[in-house]
């Protein structure tokens, strides 16, 4: 099972994944893996701008973008996880930059814990992220609602 999901390739070496939904792809960490991308289309942004960033340098928001509604991420979760044909070990918060810049971060995460207990109870949910919101109260709350936190700080 690889990574199905096409990915646009960016003119510093990065790329942008293309949809909400990503994969599943296969991880050492994490087994598979289905990913979800909150950041607005077609923009890279991240409250970091590492070098080493495999989706490349930040950029602006991309015009006419918009941040994903908390209902728009579970129904596009849902149809992903009908599809697939088997449950996946995680699914992860992860994409074009960091996920909890996204303004209605722990109603996503509401959303979604709904939508995986529903559909695939057994499957956990987690995040890959750098951490730097984690000390505003509603996204730290967010993040210990999930099963798994991935962060990484690299000032």
């Amino acid at each position: 099972m690889g990574d199905a999901t096409p990915k646009r390739t960016r003119p510093d070496g990065g790329f942008l994944w293309e949809t909400m939904v990503n994969g599943p792809v296969r991880s050492r960490r994490l087994g598979t893996s289905l990913g979800l991308n909150l950041i607005p289309h077609g923009s890279k942004l991240c409250t970091f701008d590492c070098p080493y960033c495999e989706c490349g340098f930040n950029t602006a928001r991309a015009p006419g973008a918009r941040w994903p509604s908390p209902d728009e991420v579970a129904h596009r979760l849902r149809r992903a996880l009908e599809r697939l044909p088997a449950a996946p070990d995680w699914i992860t918060f992860a994409g074009n930059g960091e996920p909890t810049m996204h303004p209605r971060f722990p109603v996503v995460v509401d959303r979604v814990l709904a939508v995986r207990d529903e559909l695939v109870p057994r499957t956990q949910a987690g995040i890959l992220s750098n951490g730097l919101s984690a000390h505003r109260p509603a996204v730290r709350d967010a993040l210990l609602r999930l099963d798994g936190r991935m962060m990484k700080l690299d000032p």
